[in-house]
Order: C-alpha cells, then structure tokens, then sequence
C-alpha cells in the first residue's frame, strides 16, 4: 500500500566452479527511490546459497498500479531474471480492486491455454479452477467489504493462475 513499507529475500546460489565475488542486485521497473537492498554487494562460494534482503518502501505519492518489477543478481555474469508483482493502492480497497485486475487478467490467460490441444492440461485445469475458487471467495469478501481478506484471496488466485501459465 502506498506509504508502507515490505520486504522480500533474493536467494542466490552459484552454479559455477568458483567463488563469484561482488554480486550485486539489479532491479527495474520502478522507481530507485522506491527500493533498497543489503548487503550492496555478496560473494558467492559454489554450490552455496546467500541472500540479498530487499526493502520495498512505497511513497504515499505513488501511482496506484500493477508494477512488474524485473529483479537478477550480476557481476561478471548474469543470473536469471526474476519478476516480481508489486500492486500499490492508496488504501484496502483500491488494493483489493487493483489485484482483482491483475487476477481477472491472468484468468483470461489461464483459459486461453485451457483450450490447447498440444499440452497436457490436467494439472493447468486443476491450478485454473483452484484459482477460480480462490477468485470467487475473494470477490465475495470484497463485496461484504472485507478487503484485507480479499486481497488474500485473490493473492492465493492470482499465484495459481501464474503457475497454470507456466506449466
């Protein structure tokens, strides 16, 4: 929510035969002023895992949206990208009403595949209509004006549905 603060932790871990050495965090889509992270810069020994502790701080100024925020650790080489979504409102509700956008669109997403001949969908079905009870409790407690249990709701639907559209 705008104006508030959350935390996530980036793990890393080096595939590679050597210690990788002043790794830091690259992180785009928003704002700089919007993120922090320590520590500025990990060493990586092989086959270990670090963490990077990234603080999110929403301005109360902030655009409410649905930011797509793009997260890799580099040095000499590049990890893979991670997307993380970062939904901002002013408030429970315009919260609620933004992730329900975020869910609608990938439930329409989520259909779309369910009509592909070419993959195996049973687990896709399943994951589709496990989002589809978790969209519909939400909506329900959205309109008895439960926002914060419908943020839930909709939070537990909309990562269903993301992972029906990567199988």
């Amino acid at each position: 929510m705008a104006g508030n603060s959350t935390q996530v932790l980036a793990y890393l871990k080096s595939t590679f035969n050597k210690t990788l050495t002043r790794i830091r965090l690259e992180i785009r889509n928003i704002p700089s002023s919007w993120f922090t992270y320590s520590p500025l810069f990990l060493n990586v020994s092989p086959d270990k895992e670090e963490k990077f502790l990234v603080l999110f701080k929403i301005p109360e100024d902030a655009d409410e949206g649905i930011y797509y925020v793009r997260i890799k650790a580099r040095d000499s080489v590049e990890s893979n990208e991670e997307l993380l979504i970062l939904v901002v409102g002013k408030d429970y509700e315009s919260l609620a009403r933004k992730l329900l956008e975020y869910v609608e669109d990938l439930r329409n997403k989520s259909k779309v595949i369910r009509f592909l001949e070419c993959i195996d969908i049973e687990k896709i079905h399943s994951l589709v209509e496990e989002g589809d009870v978790a969209r519909s409790n939400g909506v329900q407690a959205f309109q008895r004006k439960d926002f914060k249990q419908s943020i839930e709701w909709f939070d537990v639907s909309a990562s269903s549905y993301e992972e029906s559209l990567r199988k």
